[in-house]
């Protein structure tokens, strides 16, 4: 049953991709690619810039994820992406 405080990470969306690009963290965090560039360029999201291209670890993205969500939860209030 899911509820309002329920996380939702559907690991097999990208099973093969341990390395996601900002399109598809984008989508996973149901996020503007502009708001996620920014987040990128003030060093709030876990991530490594390679050329021009950001770059993502899967798994470290989700416990990043999981941690804001804790964090909101604990304080009873919504988490925001920027602060």
């Amino acid at each position: 049953m899911n509820g309002p405080n329920t996380l939702l990470i559907r690991p097999n969306m990208y099973p093969n991709n341990d390395v996601m690009n900002a399109s598809e963290v984008s989508e996973w965090l149901r996020v503007p690619k502009s708001t996620l560039y920014k987040l990128c360029s003030e060093g709030q999201i876990p991530c490594a810039k390679i050329g021009k291209h950001w770059r993502f670890d899967r798994a470290v993205v989700e416990s990043w994820f999981r941690k804001r969500v804790k964090e909101g939860m604990e304080g009873n209030v919504k988490t925001a992406l920027v602060p």
